[in-house]
């Protein structure tokens, strides 16, 4: 734990949706260090650092969190290695989503799809196999680079408000917006759902999945808590 942990403990820590302030932990798995992390050869004989992984819920708005302890940037580095297309259970799922994504919102070549989070293209490449006009926003830059390989339109930069207006300025507001296994990872949850807000034209959808709080308690799935998991979204709070 280094001395930067230690000061950020003794302040009061905020919800990151309606800015109350939050008590005890309900659940706490001690420290560990960042998931996805990968030390290099020369870190080895280093001490590496350990971050608190306590969860708060928070008694306003019902929200489960852990403090952003780091910051998206300094977790979604350049070098992060998480790769969607290594899955071949998401892979076989997200050419499920797009056939169904496109049988039921008439999406055709006149049709306009973002896709915030886009990884390696793992998703959007059977958009763009159907001739479907599509767009990829990845924080990333190996999987952002690997989707343009793929001849993906990818932005490599991290969704927000401010990049949704620049969406719209450059290319039009997208029928479907998909924003799967995202928001649990993002610090400002305010700031992006704004981002979705504008960006989504009058009669648009946007699919969002993410991991349900119940099936967490219900199933134990403890395992699933980690530092880039910023929120646990119940269907009550995300209404």
């Amino acid at each position: 734990m280094d001395k930067n942990t230690l000061n950020f403990r003794r302040k009061t820590i905020k919800c990151r949706y309606c800015n109350t302030f939050l008590g005890n932990s309900v659940f706490d798995l001690g420290h560990q260090p960042l998931s996805n992390d990968y030390l290099k050869k020369k870190e080895l004989e280093q001490n590496e650092i350990y971050l608190p992984l306590k969860l708060f819920l928070c008694s306003s708005c019902g929200l489960l969190q852990i403090p952003a302890y780091k910051s998206s940037l300094e977790v979604f580095k350049e070098d992060y290695a998480y790769l969607s297309s290594t899955s071949k259970t998401l892979c076989n799922h997200a050419e499920s989503f797009v056939d169904y994504a496109i049988r039921h919102f008439n999406l055709d070549s006149s049709s306009f799809v973002v896709e915030i989070a886009s990884n390696d293209g793992y998703l959007l490449e059977h958009l763009t196999k159907k001739n479907i006009p599509c767009l990829g926003v990845e924080p990333t830059k190996l999987a952002g680079s690997i989707s343009k390989k793929k001849k993906i339109n990818t932005l490599i930069k991290f969704f927000s408000l401010k990049i949704s207006q620049e969406i719209v300025q450059n290319y039009k507001k997208p029928d479907l917006i998909i924003a799967n296994n995202v928001l649990p990872h993002v610090p400002n949850i305010n700031d992006f759902l704004k981002g979705l807000s504008f960006l989504i034209s009058p009669e648009g959808v946007i699919s969002i999945e993410f991991q349900h709080l119940l099936s967490l308690i219900k199933n134990n799935l403890w395992d699933t808590i980690y530092h880039e998991h910023y929120s646990y979204l119940s269907l009550d709070f995300l209404k």
